[in-house]
């Protein structure tokens, strides 16, 4: 297979795990959305939109 560059693809399929473990959280009242954004932005760094892509 080859694939040419593109931005943010390990991002994605890496992020997907995300998603659910964070709902978890909420679901539980382990932790707020406020915090889960802060710890994920501590941990991985600020969010990347369309914008921000070199």
């Amino acid at each position: 297979m080859v694939v040419s560059h593109a931005a943010g693809f390990l991002v994605k399929d890496v992020g997907c795990g995300l998603i659910p473990e964070a709902f978890a959280l909420l679901e539980e009242s382990v932790c707020d959305a406020t915090g889960i954004d802060r710890i994920t932005s501590d941990v991985l760094g600020p969010r990347m939109d369309a914008s921000e892509v070199p």
